[in-house]
């Protein structure tokens, strides 16, 4: 499974920035559910679409904006 670039992470992170998707450079996590989220280079939004539509996202998405 090749690689996916670091600098690829950032343009990621930022893209899903409003559904709480960051990165440090070498992982995408998400932190509403302080979980990492596997990319390879070719299913990367893929991933990230399927983590953002995940039951238990959807449901900590909901919790924090329940607190706010």
């Amino acid at each position: 499974m090749p690689k996916v670039p670091s600098a690829r992470f950032s343009v990621l992170a930022k893209e899903f920035k409003q559904d709480s998707i960051e990165t440090h450079g070498t992982l995408i996590r998400c932190t509403l559910c302080d979980s990492g989220i596997l990319l390879d280079e070719e299913h990367q939004r893929d991933h990230i679409k399927q983590h953002i539509f995940n039951y238990k996202h959807q449901k900590n998405k909901t919790t924090q904006a329940n607190k706010s």
